[in-house]
């Protein structure tokens, strides 16, 4: 008695003869390039205004009279006071601001991979 042969996998849309069945998805389509550089030019202002924010506002006078500085009248109230009025605090919101910054000047320079590239002329083209 012959033994049918083990079954091998079939991809999807291959039927075992390998006769096409079904044609294969196409691939989904990219997003327009002018909303991804919309995109990208919103979140360099976003994270640029809140470095400069988080650079500057801790050095200001405001920053002793705001809400988060008067958290409550609880036993804690003395110990959160003087954090929040510390230098070392301070330093630290200001240093989130540095990150801020950063990323956002590195968006900058990432938003120029959605620009289209330079036309190449035979000019260019090495001899």
């Amino acid at each position: 008695m012959d033994t049918p042969p083990p079954s091998q996998p079939v991809e999807p849309g291959h039927s075992p003869e390998g006769l096409h069945l079904v044609p294969p998805p196409p691939p989904p389509p990219e997003p327009p390039r002018w909303l991804q550089k919309t995109a990208g030019v919103v979140w360099v202002i976003f994270c640029f205004e809140i470095g400069v924010f988080l650079l500057v506002f801790p050095w200001l006078d405001f920053w002793e009279h705001n809400l988060f500085s008067n958290l409550g009248y609880s036993d804690l109230s003395q110990y959160w006071e003087a954090m929040w009025d510390s230098n070392w605090f301070r330093g630290a919101v200001s240093g989130l601001g540095l990150v801020n910054l950063l990323i956002s000047f590195i968006e900058v320079f990432q938003l120029r991979r959605l620009s289209p590239p330079p036309p190449h002329s035979e000019e260019d083209a090495p001899q």
